[in-house]
C-alpha cells in the first residue's frame, strides 16, 4: 500500500493488516465464479445489504415495549376486550420473560409457537392469544421495528364444533325468579329479550346489570 493509503487508514483508526484481514474474509464469501468487475461489486452488494441490516437491527425494540404500545393503541376497545388483550400479553410477558427482551426483529416463529403451546393449553385459547400476538407484531411492523409477522408461520387449530345446549323449563324459571328480585329488577327487560328473542348473553355483555345478574346466579362468565 503507498502512503497515502497508510494515512487513510490511520484516520480510519485500522491499520494495515486489520484492512488486509477484513479484505480476505469479504472476499471469501463470494462466489468462486464471480472474477474481475464482479466479484468486486458482489463485495459492494455485501457491504450495502450488511450496512443495512445492521442499520433495521438497531432501529428495534424490546418485545415488552412492542406489547406497550400495541396495548396503547386500541385503548378505545370495549372494555371486556382491552381486558383480555391486557389478561394475554401479561401472561406471555410473565410467562416467557427471555421473549420479553428479545429485540422483536430477532423473534422467530419458532419462539411465538414455544409460547403458545407453553401458556395457552386448550385450542380456543391458543387460537385467542395467537390473533393477539399477531396484533403485536403487526403493530411493530408499522412502527418499522420488525420486518414481517412471526406469527403468520403458526397455523391456526381447528376448535371442535359441540352444539349448544338449550336451557331446561327448570334453568328458565331460575332466571325469571333471579330477575324479580327487587335488586335484579332491572335486568329483567334484558333477560326477557334474551329467552324470547334469541340474543345470546355474551352479545348482551357491554350491559353491566346483564353480567351483575349472571354472576350472582353463579356463573363465572356471561
Amino acid at each position: 500500500m503507498n502512503i497515502l493509503n497508510e494515512d487513510l487508514l490511520q484516520k480510519m483508526g485500522i491499520t494495515t493488516d486489520d484492512a488486509i484481514r477484513l479484505s480476505l474474509e469479504l472476499l471469501e464469501r463470494c462466489p468462486r465464479q464471480k472474477k474481475g468487475v464482479a466479484r468486486l461489486n458482489y463485495c459492494r452488494e455485501i457491504i450495502s445489504e450488511g450496512s443495512r441490516a445492521v442499520v433495521e437491527a438497531t432501529t428495534s425494540v424490546a418485545f415488552h415495549v412492542a406489547v406497550k404500545e400495541s396495548l396503547r393503541e386500541r385503548e378505545g376497545r370495549r372494555p371486556s376486550t382491552v381486558s383480555e388483550l391486557r389478561y394475554v400479553c401479561k401472561r406471555i410477558l410473565q410467562g416467557m420473560p427471555e421473549m420479553a427482551k428479545m429485540q422483536l426483529r430477532s423473534i422467530r416463529t419458532q419462539h411465538c409457537y414455544d409460547a403458545l403451546s407453553k401458556l395457552f393449553g386448550t385450542p380456543r385459547q391458543f387460537r385467542k392469544a395467537r390473533v393477539i400476538l399477531h396484533s403485536i407484531f403487526s403493530c411493530g411492523m408499522r412502527h418499522g421495528w420488525c420486518c414481517n409477522n412471526p406469527v403468520d408461520g403458526i397455523m391456526k387449530p381447528r376448535l371442535a364444533e359441540v352444539e349448544i345446549r338449550a336451557l331446561e323449563w327448570e334453568d328458565i324459571g331460575r332466571l325469571v325468579r333471579v330477575a324479580q328480585q327487587s335488586k335484579h329488577r332491572e335486568c329483567a327487560a334484558m333477560l326477557g329479550v334474551m329467552l324470547w328473542g334469541g340474543v345470546r348473553p355474551a352479545e348482551g355483555s357491554s350491559s353491566t346489570w346483564v353480567t351483575h345478574l349472571y354472576h350472582n346466579m353463579g356463573y363465572t362468565s356471561v
